[in-house]
């Protein structure tokens, strides 16, 4: 009796909830005083020692599910989601966006004050999950459990914010770790959650969503926007996209719903769908402008003389029921009922909320069948990873032609990209060396059948060749090695030959040199009488440094780089590397080194200086000078990031930003690298894409790796395995334009560089957002 008085005094339909059930077994929501007392006495069965809860069931609301963690009552991570259908749906059959997208202000300030209210009132310490109905801003809380959800994965997922370490850490009473103000995390994607049903094994079911849950299991995926999210989880739990020209019949059980769905069903015929429907639902369109033919839903479970779903056309139904109360008995024989469990039966796609259809129509209508597979977003790992803009290593020895037992333009551009390295630029001492138009075109050719990444040529410089370089304006720069050339046609002795360089080379190009002590000094103040810009290949001694950062000061147009192995190595490892130490510049002392990294902020670039040689020419008894680099050098440097020695931002200015503003490059468009951030890793003792088997850094430890790179959209490498194919890679002067006026390539005109002033953005996981060092040190 007092259950029909609280059912009359707040009207149907009321939620009828036995207590400490799981899955909510036995609740139902009761339409009248007839199924209050079916429903009590199924509750009262299922949990006969506690009482029967009843309360007011909404209709039209949004639920919304709030993930916390809180320290003795003060909340210190959220993350608020909400369901795609109408509250009255378990979680676990839900599909649940997260973070969510469609809440006004108002009805997120109170979500955030009642989590507040709840927790303090508590004094929750730990993870907590709560639940709330929306409605005009009105919220009411469904209940608050103290313990982590199933949705706790997938929000710390969806957020980057690791929820569940955080509560670990405050069981144990530890403070690193913990935020002291609100975490609520960030994401250039969303997720979707979208639950896996077996209807298909659990003949006449009804194969509808309710109070109780019914899935057996969950699928979630992320997108750049909620349609395209749900798609890929919808697309992943099984679920048959229609092909074109298929019919879609659409039952749609209430005059509202119908008037939801006039756009989808526009939709649909643009896409060039035939629609079928009910009598009511084909009556509704045909009257809004819309074909449809009209059909007889089956009138009994033999489905004869009606629609027979196995032998017809259709690639999916929609039924949405007039009303939740379809579990009912009497119901088991409806149109509607029948007409679900058939398209189970046979095996077509089957949507049974006005939400979801929605959603799928609009997704469908955006991506087609196939969504877009965005793989710094749609492959996540538990470690910490980052995408950054692809990576250019200025300073690459090929080999090819001439040695290509040592290296050839195949091994060395597959050692870039498993650096993540997707541009390189090729010195020119080949044999023939790179100084004048024909051999240029020679490597030219080479570079452009074999090369796995895009690539640039340098011209080099000889004592005569001033008037055929100049010509060569497509080479990245022109490459003058005034130290230890590496071949005798490359060596320049004469300073009225350097003058003749700096007088001809094309003034909107730059000129590289190597140049050490005195000599850097010398090309640094001719430099400076001609008021040309140029980059200096290696630095690895204080003098130099010193040198370098007074013409800087004093307005020369100078840029500089340095080779990870004179940040990592000095002359004290030479002993340790048993004859294979020989490398020009040399390693210097400690005190040099010391000196590099205290004076980063004028080191422009980084890049690996790789100049592979075999083994045994190294131990023989005139070694080549040279270490390869390629596959190393990040891995180092993420090292450093790791110590505190530098910043992801450090590494962007100088292998990204810094070498596309000095070398005029142009922009690789759809270029990426995923970096793990956390994997623990000792370099062996061969690399496994070079031709040379081995390295200086053999037995180093080091922190950081490159997971996947992605070469003009093209996945190129992806867990230590190259996917390019020979060719792949385009010379600088043949990569498309990009669509973004700020990076337009203009390699030759005067303006070149005014397109350079901003450093390129720090890409998120999500491809667009910037992240500062800052904030991926204090990630977990």
């Amino acid at each position: 009796a007092s259950a029909k008085n609280f059912c009359s005094k707040v009207g149907y339909p009321c939620l009828v909830r036995p207590s400490y059930v799981l899955s909510g077994a036995a609740m139902n929501v009761a339409h009248s005083d007839e199924d209050l007392d079916a429903y009590l006495g199924t509750a009262v069965a299922v949990s006969k020692e506690y009482p029967v809860v009843i309360s007011k069931f909404i209709d039209n609301a949004k639920e919304i599910e709030v993930d916390a963690v809180a320290r003795n009552g003060r909340v210190v991570a959220c993350v608020i989601s909400e369901h795609v259908e109408n509250a009255g749906v378990h979680s676990g059959d839900a599909t649940i966006v997260s973070p969510a997208q469609d809440l006004t202000d108002a009805t997120l300030e109170g979500v955030r004050d009642i989590m507040f209210a709840i927790a303090q009132a508590l004094f929750i310490s730990g993870p907590f999950n709560m639940q709330l109905i929306a409605k005009d801003d009105e919220l009411k809380v469904i209940e608050c459990n103290v313990r982590a959800s199933r949705s706790f994965p997938f929000v710390s997922k969806a957020l980057d914010l690791a929820l569940i370490p955080m509560a670990t850490r405050i069981f144990m009473g530890v403070t690193e770790g913990v935020p002291t103000t609100l975490a609520c995390g960030q994401a250039g994607w969303v997720g979707v959650k979208v639950a896996q049903f077996s209807f298909n094994r659990l003949p006449g079911s009804d194969p509808t969503v309710g109070v109780d849950m019914m899935s057996t299991g969950e699928v979630a995926c992320f997108g750049e926007n909620r349609t395209e999210a749900y798609l890929k989880a919808l697309l992943s739990t099984g679920f048959k996209v229609p092909g074109t020209g298929k019919s879609i019949l659409l039952s749609i059980g209430t005059y509202r719903h119908k008037g939801d769905f006039l756009p989808c069903v526009k939709l649909l015929v643009q896409m060039g769908y035939k629609l079928a429907g009910s009598k009511g639902t084909a009556d509704y369109y045909s009257e809004n402008g819309f074909q449809i033919e009209q059909l007889d839903l089956p009138v009994d479970s033999e489905g004869k003389l009606q629609l027979n779903l196995k032998d017809s056309d259709f690639g999916l139904v929609i039924n949405i029921p007039a009303k939740s109360r379809f579990r009912r008995p009497a119901s088991y024989n409806s149109q509607g009922y029948l007409t679900r469990t058939m398209a189970v039966l046979h095996s077509v796609p089957l949507i049974t909320d006005i939400k979801c259809a929605k959603i799928f129509v609009e997704a469908l209508h955006k991506y087609g069948a196939t969504p877009i597979v965005r793989p710094s977003v749609d492959c996540r790992t538990a470690s910490r990873t980052i995408t950054l803009p692809g990576f250019i290593d200025c300073h690459v020895h090929v080999r090819e032609p001439g040695a290509t037992h040592k290296e050839d333009w195949t091994s060395c551009t597959a050692a870039a990209l498993a650096g993540g390295i997707t541009m390189i630029c090729a010195m020119p001492n080949t044999n023939p060396s790179v100084v004048d138009a024909e051999s240029m075109k020679t490597v030219s050719d080479i570079a452009s059948a074999k090369a796995l990444c895009d690539y640039g040529l340098y011209v080099g410089a000889t004592m005569q060749n001033m008037s055929t370089a100049k010509k060569c304006v497509d080479a990245v720069a022109l490459c003058m090695e005034l130290d230890h050339p590496t071949t005798e046609s490359l060596q320049i002795n004469d300073l009225t030959v350097w003058m003749s360089h700096f007088e001809t080379w094309p003034s909107s190009l730059p000129i590289v040199v190597r140049a050490e002590s005195k000599t850097l000094a010398a090309v640094l103040m001719m430099a400076m009488m001609y008021d040309r810009a140029i980059h200096v290949c290696a630095l690895s001694r204080r003098e130099e440094i010193m040198v370098v950062r007074e013409a800087k000061r004093r307005g020369a147009k100078v840029t500089c780089g340095v080779a990870p192995h004179h940040l990592f190595l000095s002359e004290d490892n030479v002993d340790a590397l048993k004859g294979l130490g020989s490398v020009r510049p040399r390693l210097a002392t400690q005190k040099d080194l010391d000196a590099l990294w205290e004076n980063m902020d004028i080191i422009d670039v980084f890049s690996s200086h790789h100049a592979p040689h075999t083994k045994e020419e190294k131990l023989s008894e005139n070694p080549p000078p040279g270490f390869p680099g390629l596959e190393t050098m990040l891995p180092l440097l993420l090292t450093a990031v790791s110590e505190g020695k530098l910043t992801i931002e450090d590494l962007i200015l100088r292998i990204h930003t810094n070498p596309r503003r000095i070398f005029l490059l142009p922009e690789q468009p759809d270029t990426y690298v995923e970096i793990d951030l956390d994997r623990k890793w000792e370099i062996p003792e061969s690399l496994p894409q070079t031709k040379c088997g081995w390295t200086p850094f053999a037995g180093r430890k080091v922190v950081g790796t490159v997971s996947r790179v992605v070469l003009r959209g093209e996945l190129v490498y992806l867990d230590g395995q190259v996917l390019a194919d020979p060719g792949m890679g385009c010379e600088v002067g043949m990569l498309p334009e990009s669509s973004t006026p700020e990076h337009s390539h203009h390699r030759h005109s005067g303006n070149v560089r005014q397109h350079f002033q901003k450093s390129d953005p720090v890409l998120s996981p999500g491809g667009s957002k910037r992240i500062s060092a800052k904030a991926l040190s204090a990630q977990s």
